[in-house]
């Protein structure tokens, strides 16, 4: 058996939703179907999610986009523009989500290069964001152990290979 604890103001926020989605398919992949949510109430007193885990490494991908690296091998990317490849660090990342910096004044990640997670032997799941419509050519190379990609397709788009 496996929970997830999640205060209730932040269940609906678009974040805990894909980390949440993402905790459910890791411990489907190890055998554990019996997996649930607990929703709490916010105590003063209690962690808050940004707390929950630590940043230990961040930086820039390029001008506009950046990265932070947690130590659960969740790698959190935000931005807009193009997402390239890059010489950062790659070890013990397991999980990507590419994240808009703001949706709602067309500041978005509408391209991902090629090449942009080549190297990512770790990488087990990739969560991108709506606005994304081209990606480039091997943009997976060496990403042996990737298994999930999820992408959200606004209301009246299609994705075509």
């Amino acid at each position: 058996m496996a929970r997830e604890c999640v205060f209730r103001k932040k269940l609906s926020l678009p974040r805990t939703c894909k980390l949440l989605d993402l905790s459910r398919k890791y411990w489907r992949r190890r055998g554990i179907e019996d997996w649930g949510i607990v929703v709490e109430e916010e105590k003063n007193d209690v962690i808050t999610d940004t707390e929950e885990y630590n940043v230990v490494r961040s930086g820039n991908i390029s001008e506009t986009i950046t990265y932070e690296v947690y130590d659960n091998g969740l790698m959190v990317i935000t931005g807009y523009g193009s997402l390239y490849g890059s010489d950062i660090d790659k070890t013990g990342v397991t999980s990507v989500i590419v994240e808009d910096k703001d949706a709602d004044n067309n500041k978005v990640i509408r391209t991902i290069e090629s090449n942009a997670f080549l190297g990512y032997t770790e990488l087990e799941s990739l969560v991108l964001p709506a606005h994304v419509s081209l990606i480039g050519e091997n943009v997976f190379g060496e990403c042996i152990n990737l298994r999930e990609i999820s992408m959200s397709c606004p209301e009246g788009y299609i994705l075509r290979n």
